[in-house]
């Protein structure tokens, strides 16, 4: 029995781990854009220690690809940068930490 709790426990931590692709949430983790002129955004994609760089880039070019259906050019080439995040968690904890940021420029076709 003690074996079933403790494979439930780490299963579930593990699938706690996980952060999923969407907008830049209370942690500073996931997109977010500035409009720079029209058809002109500044675009990041910050992640986390769970965030390898090829899905950190992927979900950026996800995100530039849902701000601009018919494509898109890059004006500014994308590039890592390190920023660092924190946020109020349950009971009033803070988290800190320093993530990395795939950070560009595109231009709408």
């Amino acid at each position: 029995m003690s074996r079933l709790i403790g494979f439930v426990l780490v299963a579930w931590l593990l699938a706690s781990c996980a952060t999923p692709y969407g907008e830049r949430d209370f942690r500073g983790v996931g997109y977010s854009e500035a409009q720079l002129e029209p058809n002109v955004y500044s675009l990041d994609y910050a992640g986390d220690g769970h965030h390898s760089p090829s899905t950190l880039t992927g979900y950026w070019h996800r995100r530039a690809k849902e701000l601009c259906p018919k494509g898109y050019d890059v004006t500014e080439p994308p590039r890592f940068i390190s920023q660092s995040s924190a946020g109020m968690m349950a009971g009033g904890l803070i988290f800190m930490g320093d993530y990395p940021a795939y950070h560009g420029t595109i231009r709408c076709r």
